[in-house]
């Protein structure tokens, strides 16, 4: 028989085991979530191509063409500090939070990320790409960040007459985004 001492090690090695087995299972339904809304998103752009009976969803308008991690400079500081954690836990949040209302999609690289089902565009087509998906899509969600893009992407909502279907939400002031607020 066992001593006291024994059975709390075994006791703690199953819950240890039973977490890893849940966090491993938690990675892996993750993903495959995440492959059902790229394809879905996949799926939408060419049925946008040749039709305008969609079924509804949203579009969010992230940095598509972006590699490297999203940064934002605090004022009065020298260093960049890298925001890309908290940037794709936005993404998840609102996708997650849509769910069950419509589909979120994005066009953008599919990369280890989870949230809106993404669209792989070529920087040469985007342009038209995100039109058919913009045109048919019941509304457009923007967070106006301080990144390079964002003042293109703003002038395509304006010029494509989006505006009217479009959800911004604006960053946190702490982040002292005063540029990309103003705009």
């Amino acid at each position: 028989i066992y001593s006291f001492k024994e059975k709390i090690l075994i006791l703690f090695l199953i819950a240890f085991l039973f977490l890893g087995i849940r966090f491993l299972y938690s990675i892996i339904l993750n993903k495959i979530n995440q492959n059902i809304r790229d394809r879905f998103a996949q799926n939408l752009l060419d049925a946008s191509k040749n039709s305008d009976n969609l079924e509804n969803y949203s579009l969010y308008l992230s940095h598509f063409f972006k590699k490297e991690p999203f940064q934002i400079e605090l004022k009065g500081l020298q260093h960049k500090v890298e925001i890309e954690e908290q940037y794709n836990n936005v993404e998840c949040l609102i996708t997650e939070t849509l769910e069950f209302i419509t589909p979120l999609v994005s066009a953008g690289y599919r990369d280890n990320h989870l949230g809106a089902g993404k669209v792989q565009i070529s920087e040469s087509e985007w342009h038209t790409d995100l039109f058919f998906l913009a045109k048919n899509a019941l509304f457009l969600i923007a967070i106006p960040f301080g990144a390079s893009g964002i003042k293109k992407e703003l002038e395509w909502i304006l010029e494509n007459k989006f505006l009217t279907k479009t959800i911004f939400i604006m960053p946190p002031i702490s982040l002292h985004q005063d540029e990309a607020r103003n705009l």
